[in-house]
């Protein structure tokens, strides 16, 4: 799961970065093979931005998910899973309970 959304993100940003490309330089042949190339030489550039917005959302979706599994873990009787203990930690503390500020 935590993969698919990097691979997911990887490709959005790709997709967005072409495009944008393809908007400042539309036009003959010659500047579509000009855009390829550039998307090439920043390659680097593209694979940063991916992976860092693969991370930034898979923190997002994830830190809530670790938050109930580690209370689930340390407090035996807390709850028995994930759709228990979700309401219950958002009762008790409120989105504070989810994410460490």
């Amino acid at each position: 799961m935590y993969y698919n959304i990097k691979i997911i993100n990887s490709f959005i940003v790709f997709i967005v970065l072409s495009l944008v490309f393809k908007i400042i330089k539309t036009g003959s042949l010659k500047s579509k093979l000009a855009l390829q190339e550039k998307s090439y030489l920043f390659r680097t550039s593209l694979y940063l931005a991916a992976s860092a917005s693969a991370e930034f959302f898979a923190d997002i979706a994830l830190a809530p998910m670790e938050a109930v599994k580690v209370r689930i873990q340390t407090q035996p009787g807390w709850a028995n899973n994930l759709r228990e203990g979700a309401p219950k930690l958002w009762a008790e503390e409120g989105i504070r309970g989810y994410v460490d500020f």
